[in-house]
């Protein structure tokens, strides 16, 4: 109203300072003006009206539709919800002997440390698409497909696999606006150290759960999985051996306020039906559970942050994994022939990672036993060491050191050393730990006790107890 009354003042100052002024457009002008304060005041009883008629619960059927629609209209197109993600490794090595490098890895260790020491090719592309959904919900879709070539410069075949097909719904329910339910083949939740590319917890596969469940304090996360038929482990490097049928139920109680942190704490009972795998291994009728804690703390700036992890599990959970891969046949002795039902591990281990103006760094410390379930000779113990501090010339140049000890000791089997150390210079886009792509030439030395000769890149180095290459390599992740 008040706008309309400025506009009407406005035209009247102009009608009088136009000169001369005829007495048939002063009238003109104030019934245009009249018809204008009618316009406005029909529009007022209309909305009022329509406001009073949505208010009376006998329209409360037409208010929904009125929702319904007013909610389709809101809907976000489908188009830019779509993200293309992914990984890569590739490079190429040579041994000091002028062959092919091959990678340093302790017997009976899980991992080695990565950096100048990957020899295979290993690729993740992945799609998802978010689906239209009300302002406070979240739908999409998500599929991974990763292809492998284990080693760079070998007549080796490659290996495709699918490694995620999932749906995620989030925001379906009005009082727990973080809770998600999703279904299908996922990487659930995994923990990994990066400088071996160890993944300590891995419980991907097949399944279904619900995710950020409020609980007052922290939330609840929960999952039923049967296992995966996924071709590649956790790394990305391929598989050898029959997986058997393992179902796992899956809680995490994760955002337990903790001193200088929080934790997560987990849970995770399994079962296994006898069967005899392709292979001739047989496997009896057993269960399990797991049992773990991790204790995450971050600076307010996120320039640093650790884990402190502890992890126990017996039977077919002893793995802390969604699958179960069985040992073959021991003929030679049956005695020291595994037992999945008897067999158990325990692991500690504390990560971090830390980033400064002009370096960088990140190290592990890792110590595990385990018992195969055998009735002789059935233990090993693993101990590992690594640190790779990185130093930035320029906003672009780096250089990068690794050194790692790896010690395994296996009851009836080898005991010993691994050392290995890297230098590489590298290009990357920023001055982070973790900025990717990374392009890098480097340098590797390794050295090994007497009694892991002829284990350690056997095919490079048979009767040796040391080696070295040197080559390229590039790292991305987007």
């Amino acid at each position: 109203m008040k706008a309309l009354a400025l506009h009407a003042c406005v035209l009247w100052v102009l009608v009088l300072g136009t000169l001369p002024i005829q007495a048939d457009e002063i009238s003109e002008l104030k019934e245009e003006l009249q018809r204008l304060r009618d316009e406005y005041q029909r529009k007022l009883n209309e909305l009022d009206q329509r406001l009073s008629d949505l208010e009376d619960p006998k329209d409360a059927g037409e208010l929904k539709v009125l929702q319904a629609h007013e909610a389709k209209e809101a809907l976000p197109p489908a188009k830019p919800g779509f993200a293309f993600e992914g990984y890569f490794r590739s490079g190429f090595g040579v041994s000091n002997s002028g062959q092919s490098a091959q990678a340093f890895k302790a017997p009976g260790a899980d991992a080695k440390y990565r950096l100048g020491n990957e020899v295979d090719t290993y690729m993740e592309t992945t799609f998802r698409q978010e689906i239209p959904a009300l302002p406070d919900q979240r739908f999409y879709i998500q599929t991974r497909l990763a292809y492998s070539i284990p080693e760079n410069g070998a007549a080796v075949d490659s290996t495709f696999s699918v490694r995620e097909v999932f749906a995620e719904a989030q925001g379906v329910i009005d009082d727990q606006p973080d809770m998600a339910f999703w279904a299908g083949q996922r990487f659930y939740d995994r923990y990994d150290v990066h400088i071996n590319d160890y993944y300590y917890l891995d419980m991907s596969g097949f399944g279904g759960g619900i995710t950020g469940i409020d609980m007052g304090v922290g939330e609840l996360w929960l999952a039923l999985l049967g296992g995966t038929i996924d071709q590649l482990n956790s790394d990305g490097s391929v598989r050898s051996g029959d997986t058997v049928a393992k179902r796992s139920l899956d809680l995490r109680w994760k955002g337990i306020p903790a001193p200088k942190g929080e934790i997560m704490l987990w849970v995770s009972p399994s079962f296994i039906d006898g069967e005899t795998t392709k292979e001739g291994v047989s496997v009896e009728d057993s269960g399990g559970a797991a049992f773990g804690l991790i204790h995450e703390s971050r600076d307010e700036q996120e320039a640093w942050w650790n884990r402190f992890v502890l992890q126990y599990g017996f039977g077919p959970s002893s793995n802390f994994k969604s699958e179960l891969i069985p040992d073959e046949v021991n003929e030679e002795n049956p005695e020291r022939q595994t037992r999945t039902k008897d067999s158990w591990r325990f692991r500690v281990l504390n990560h971090n990672q830390w980033q400064g103006e002009s370096w960088g760094l990140m190290s592990l410390l890792l110590w595990e036993e385990r018992d195969f379930g055998a009735q002789v000779d059935s233990g090993s113990r693993w101990l590992s060491a690594g640190i790779r501090p990185v130093w930035f010339l320029s906003r672009n140049a780096s250089i990068a050191l690794e050194a790692g000890l790896d010690h395994t000791d296996q009851d009836g089997g080898p005991r010993g050393e691994l050392y290995k150390i890297t230098l590489a210079p590298q290009i990357s886009p920023g001055p982070l730990v973790d900025s990717r792509p990374v392009l890098r030439f480097f340098i590797t030395y390794a050295a090994w006790t007497d009694e892991f000769e002829g284990q350690i890149a056997p095919d490079v180095y048979p009767e040796d107890q040391q080696g070295f290459s040197v080559g390229t390599q590039v790292e991305a992740w987007w």
